[in-house]
């Protein structure tokens, strides 16, 4: 708890003026090394009452988005606090979280040394990105590499620190003591006068050697360079030292990893004790070099301003005169479709979609789809949705998708727009489009001459241990070592300290992230390669910045590139295949056929099983089939058994959340309400006491509202569409091409 009221007073947790300062701290994100969860070390350090922690994770910042996060949600409950108490919110009362990180300085000689980077302030964090992407990218060499140059060419507004575990200072000196004075003090104090601060941290007594070779640099240092940026930090892996033997098992005791404490030291007395050991029989001076020592942190630390690395606002491209076009389109091709005098509903539907678009600004993401689809189909490769852009009658006049959602009067599928564009028309389209696997990296790069757009990158993911995975390496660790494997409980207890650990980058296929023109991906978030040469990425994790930047989802489908051969082979294009034709309802609706070899959709042993129970006759009874066999809990344990029994027919199953809506409206239910209550039961919420009354006095049957508290997961109906007119159109091709259908089946395999 951030906060809590003890006899109706309110406790609020700030910083001590005394507190704890860390300069020095890793997370689960230093991959492989740390045990810290991002969250977990705000939270720990806010509750403790440090005035700073910095966070430097080794060679990358992708623990920055979920420590702001937690620390800005913090900061909001401590100012509310002081809202109720008449008093005023002060950041210098409050925790400050220094962004930095541990990268690897390349000399100009090629010597590697570990460095400290911490951002000062806004110019910081943009210098800091350029440097861990140019680390990432263009001087990645097995490690991600910051040639000294590139530092000193984007060192404005940053801190540098010199590690002291292996870092160029240490090792100048130690290389001095022992190499018979390699070099002199002169030399030794231009190397140290390149950083900001010197690092000390505290050895592990069972390390004699290298706590005398400490002894010595602390010497040097006091003597010869002097105390001022000499300051203590714990570089810590885990929270405490019961973590140790957890950490153990993580790094599998590698050699080289120093036995120093590697947990959050508290700099207390018997903290202090680790560095006043090391002045026994040095000179007089050396004596106040631990309180020396902490107290320095402080100029470290109020040298950094409290900053936001993440960037706020939402960018999305301007596409010129989207609008217009979008209005002239749609205004078209209702024409066409629907004649001079089109209906009501075609009217009403038109008018509401294109208004709330409109004023919401989201013409522009429409045009943009709209030209991505239409540059697929040019080079002769249908696409196909993913999601609920179906239910959108705009995204089928702009040519977006090829469903129809209007009612059947109007050739549609009755899908509610809602669905799709939220209860207000106001939510940011999520379209999702399908393309042929072998089209996809040309769309995608294709979005480099979309109007208004900048530049371009993959979505970016983190890789992190899960459970399974987890307790893999724990039992081999024990197994290898020859130790008895922990019960359960230690075991879990031991799991759930490694879940979340990095264990690598990756990417989304088809998610590209797009930055508007004249604007920077690099000041959103550093860039990436997954692995080395593959696509540039995100370094954060895609999520933390998709309220900043536009994705665009290019997915690949390898059904549309079979589309693509057999409509070249045939010369039939997909658009002449009719979604009725008897012969094809036919053999995707035989009970009897157990299986349709290599048929997507249908042709699995699940949906073949729900064929033969619900014996659909129409292409809207196998869309029903398809939202069925995607959801969960909503045909096995649930419906199945009302359809066997004759209780209910296939029609009247709840196949997709947009069934729920629909059919709540037309028992009278306010459309609010059948909203609302569609969605709480597409997301396996049930219903509540509430709703279920509501539903009752609708007369909806009791049967019906059994079926929505079991359902855990429902589908959208356009989702099913889509993969309903792609099966029956390849079974299209199966029937009256079947030689075609088997040549082109034969190359995509």
């Amino acid at each position: 708890m951030l906060s809590n009221e003890i006899g109706g007073e309110l406790i609020r947790y700030q910083a001590k003026a005394d507190g704890i300062i860390e300069l020095h701290c890793h997370t689960k994100m230093s991959e492989g090394k740390g045990l810290i969860a991002p969250d977990e070390l705000v939270r720990y350090a806010y509750e403790k009452g440090y005035r700073a922690i910095a966070i430097t994770d080794c060679g990358n910042v992708q623990a920055f988005p979920e420590v702001y996060r937690t620390w800005l949600k913090m900061w909001n409950e401590y100012v509310e606090g002081c809202r109720q108490t008449g008093e005023e919110a002060d950041k210098k009362n409050f925790l400050k979280v220094i962004y930095g990180l541990e990268g690897n300085m390349v000399t100009k000689e090629g010597r590697i040394f570990p460095v400290l980077l911490y951002a000062k302030n806004e110019t910081g964090i943009r210098n800091l990105y350029k440097i861990v992407t140019a680390s990432n990218t263009k001087y990645f060499d097995k490690i991600p590499l910051i040639p000294r140059f590139y530092l000193d060419e984007h060192r404005d507004g940053l801190l540098i620190g010199a590690v002291c575990d292996g870092g160029e200072v240490f090792t100048a000196i130690n290389q001095s003591a022992w190499d018979c004075k390699m070099y002199s003090y002169d030399d030794v104090r231009k190397i140290a006068s390149y950083y900001d601060f010197l690092e000390m941290v505290p050895f592990d007594r069972d390390e004699p050697d290298r706590g005398f070779e400490f002894e010595r640099y602390m010497c040097y240092c006091a003597v010869n360079i002097g105390l001022r940026t000499m300051v203590a930090a714990s570089d810590a892996y885990y929270l405490s030292e019961t973590d140790k033997a957890c950490w153990n098992i993580l790094t599998n005791n590698k050699k080289g990893y120093s036995k120093r404490p590697g947990y959050l030291m508290s700099y207390d007395e018997k903290c202090k004790k680790s560095f006043n050991r090391w002045h026994l029989g040095m000179p007089e001076e050396l004596r106040e070099l631990p309180d020396r020592l902490f107290d320095n942190r402080a100029l470290i630390a109020d040298q950094v301003e409290y900053v936001n690395p993440l960037r706020e606002g939402r960018f999305i491209p301007e596409y010129p005169d989207a609008d217009e076009e979008l209005t002239s389109i749609c205004e078209e091709k209702v024409k066409e479709y629907f004649g001079d005098s089109p209906d009501f509903e075609v009217r009403k539907r038109l008018e509401g979609e294109l208004n709330a678009i409109k004023q919401n600004g989201y013409a522009g993401l429409y045009m943009m789809w709209r030209q991505l689809v239409r540059k697929s189909l040019d080079e002769g490769y249908p696409t196909g949705i993913r999601g609920a852009v179906g239910s959108s009658f705009v995204a089928y006049l702009c040519g977006i998708t090829d469903i129809n959602p209007l009612s059947k009067e109007n050739g549609g599928y009755q899908i509610p727009a809602e669905v799709f564009m939220g209860l207000n028309l106001d939510k940011e389209p999520d379209i999702d489009i399908n393309f042929g696997s072998n089209i996809r990296d040309v769309i995608q790069e294709y979005v480099r001459e979309l109007p208004g757009v900048g530049e371009i990158c993959h979505g970016g993911t983190i890789n992190k241990m899960n459970e399974k995975t987890a307790r893999r390496k724990i039992e081999g660790f024990y197994e290898e070592n020859g130790y008895p494997v922990p019960g359960e409980q230690d075991m879990n207890a031991l799991i759930d300290k490694f879940v979340g650990v990095k264990t690598g980058n990756g990417l989304h296929p088809g998610g590209i992230m797009v930055c508007p023109g004249g604007e920077e991906l690099v000041s959103f978030t550093p860039l990436t390669h997954p692995y080395p040469g593959k696509s540039i990425t995100t370094e954060f994790d895609y999520h933390s910045i998709d309220d900043n930047l536009l994705k665009l989802d290019i997915l690949g489908h390898p059904q549309y590139d079979m589309l693509h051969v057999l409509q070249e082979k045939t010369g039939v294009k997909i658009e002449e295949i009719p979604l009725d034709d008897e012969k094809v309802l036919k053999l995707l609706c035989d009970v009897e056929c157990e299986k349709i070899e290599n048929l997507p959709e249908f042709g699995n042993e699940l949906t073949r099983k729900i064929i033969k129970t619900a014996k659909p006759q129409t292409f809207d009874d196998l869309v029903k089939i398809s939202a069925l066999s995607h959801g969960t809990e909503t045909w096995y344990g649930n419906q199945r058994e009302l359809v066997e029994s004759g209780q209910i027919g296939l029609s009247e199953c709840i196949a997709s959340r947009d069934d729920i809506m629909l059919y709540l409206m037309n028992m009278t239910m306010p459309k609010e309400d059948a909203y609302r209550i569609m969605m709480t039961v597409r997301k396996g919420k049930g219903v509540t006491d509430e709703q279920k009354q509501m539903m009752k006095e609708a007369g909806v049957p009791e049967w019906y509202i059994r079926v929505c508290e079991k359902v855990r997961y429902l589908f959208q109906k356009a989702h099913a569409v889509s993969y309903t007119m792609m099966a029956v159109r390849l079974a299209y091709y199966m029937v009256y091409y079947p030689d075609a259908y088997s040549e082109a089946l034969s190359e995509a395999g």
